[in-house]
């Protein structure tokens, strides 16, 4: 007789189970949701940050450029932008000189002399006498072009609440 046959058959483990999972795996779920959270928190949040620029920049566009009153009409949507911003107070109430000085100093983009002249153009538009019949068409698509871009290049600001002093708003630049 074969003394192999004397030998019983190898038993084979059972196929390891995926549950319940080891510590390290919880670990890194928790990780993963947590970042997911994040990004979910950063889109919502740069979202409704850059809300009030994509409305103005729509407005800007539904203006006619035959519009007589197409100054004021950017200058409005400029100085609504920078109040939801800024505090009402800063921006809604400035003319003039201290309306061009606030409009370059919170310029983010490339020639700050640009904003200049089209912050005196503005000024200058608002106080000039109203021809019904020649509106400058060339002029105000210029103006419009430029106020999109100014709100596009300039308008990168995020809107914080802060109780500090009894103020409800504060302005960090990105």
């Amino acid at each position: 007789m074969n003394p192999l046959d004397q030998l019983a058959d190898i038993q084979t483990p059972g196929a390891v189970a995926w549950w319940p999972l080891a510590w390290g795996y919880w670990v890194l779920i928790a990780l993963l949701i947590l970042v997911l959270l994040g990004a979910v928190y950063a889109f919502i949040k740069q979202r409704t940050a850059s809300r009030v620029k994509r409305e103005a920049l729509v407005s800007l566009q539904n203006i006619p450029a035959s519009d007589i009153y197409f100054a004021h009409k950017v200058q409005v949507i400029l100085k609504q932008t920078c109040g939801y911003y800024f505090t009402q107070t800063a921006s809604s109430q400035l003319a003039g000189i201290a309306w061009q000085k606030f409009l370059l100093a919170h310029y983010q983009g490339a020639s700050p002399e640009d904003v200049q002249a089209m912050a005196q153009c503005i000024q200058h538009r608002l106080y000039a006498l109203v021809d019904e019949n020649s509106p400058n068409l060339q002029e105000n698509e210029k103006l419009r072009l430029w106020a999109q871009h100014y709100i596009s290049t300039s308008a990168k600001w995020v809107k914080s609440s802060s109780k500090l002093n009894g103020t409800s708003s504060e302005v960090a630049h990105v």
